[in-house]
């Protein structure tokens, strides 16, 4: 197996480079085989629901939140890298800034 090249930004596209989930559904069929997000972990903001708030290859920072209630994320520290296959993005709720 080669090693990826994650200055291909069609594999690891920035945040601002996901698709974004319609309406709660999961995200239709992307022309890309396989995509995923990598960034660095700023700070762990777990408190009920499992949250990182990361940095992209941009530098752009914004949360990741995780439905898995299950996931412990209190080891995760400020530095560590975190990669999500086929990530998507969520509209914002209602009052609610950004993605």
């Amino acid at each position: 197996m080669p090693i990826p090249d994650l200055t291909n930004t069609t594999t690891f596209p920035a945040f601002d480079g996901l698709p974004i989930e319609e309406d709660g559904a999961a995200p239709g069929m992307d022309a890309r085989e396989e995509w995923f997000l990598v960034a660095q972990v700023k700070q762990n903001m777990t408190i009920t629901k499992p949250t990182v708030v990361v940095a992209d290859r941009a530098g752009d920072e914004f949360a990741i939140t995780f439905e898995d209630r299950g996931i412990d994320l209190r080891p995760v520290k400020t530095g560590w890298t975190i990669v999500v296959p086929r990530a998507c993005r969520t509209a914002p709720k209602e009052g609610k800034k950004g993605f």
